[in-house]
């Protein structure tokens, strides 16, 4: 903000901070919505799209920058912290909706296997929370009914991380894949991004099969593997970096010199 007032100002402009936030945010509507429609028309069209994220400042506090995009369009958008919630959130493209479908419960099924939220979403009768303005509310007042907010799982020591996620995440994350699937996004047949956690919610990786945390067996387990998931190959290359290699034998030594070696005969 400071660059924007002191360019105008070595040119000989009179404005003050809160001018340049007005121009700024004067009619920013009509931008949002271009942005959007890019979003959506991106997902629904591209054959592929890259995920990538970068710390970024909002608001005077530290968020996340996430770029979606390829060679033909280019989206971003600003959140909290990583997280597959906050992930799904901008894959909806200003979607408003939680929604329980088939998509979603196999999500559900994929990240937690024998979480009993899972039986509960699928029994009831709700499976669609649209209000745009409430949506948040109603389905957490869901959640609540149906005692899932409540729900805790005891750790499973026959799984290498004995830790289970936490029943209303596994829901809300399945929820939000439902909602990105019922409204046809992604619709590009393969998502890249790199080695996160955040970004696998989706269905299964392709391309470099068990790559980092992405993989576990044929599903995805990790943060941006979404959908059909194929890891950046920039990033793998890094992981052939780590590669320990067999330690070689240090050479000898030379013997130490003292100064008696030194002396002339």
């Amino acid at each position: 903000m400071a660059r924007r007032v002191t360019l105008p100002d070595a040119t000989g402009i009179a404005i003050s901070r809160r001018q340049v936030v007005r121009l700024l945010i004067n009619g920013k509507d009509s931008f949002m919505e271009e942005a959007r429609d890019v979003l959506r028309a991106g997902l629904e069209t591209a054959a592929r799209a890259t995920l990538d994220d970068t710390g970024a400042r909002h608001k005077a506090r530290n968020g996340v920058c996430t770029r979606i995009g390829n060679d033909r369009f280019a989206w971003f958008g600003t959140t909290g912290p990583k997280s597959r919630v906050s992930l799904l959130e901008l894959l909806r493209a200003s979607h408003g909706d939680y929604v329980i479908n088939a998509e979603a419960l196999a999500c559900m099924r994929r990240r937690s296997p024998g979480n009993p939220a899972i039986r509960l979403l699928a029994e009831a009768d709700d499976k669609q929370f649209a209000d745009l303005a409430a949506w948040q509310a109603a389905w957490q007042a869901h959640l609540d009914r149906l005692g899932i907010s409540a729900l805790k799982v005891a750790p499973d020591p026959t799984q290498p991380d004995p830790t289970q996620p936490d029943p209303a995440q596994i829901a809300t994350e399945g929820a939000l894949w439902g909602s990105v699937k019922a409204h046809g996004l992604p619709g590009c047949s393969v998502i890249v991004s790199d080695d996160a956690g955040q970004f696998d919610a989706g269905q299964f990786s392709v391309g470099q099969f068990s790559v980092g945390q992405f993989n576990a067996g044929q599903f995805s387990v990790g943060q941006f593997s979404v959908g059909r998931h194929a890891s950046c190959w920039v990033h793998a290359e890094r992981l052939v970096h780590k590669l320990k290699h067999p330690r070689r034998a240090a050479p000898p030594r030379p013997a130490a010199t003292t100064q008696a070696d030194l002396a002339l005969p």
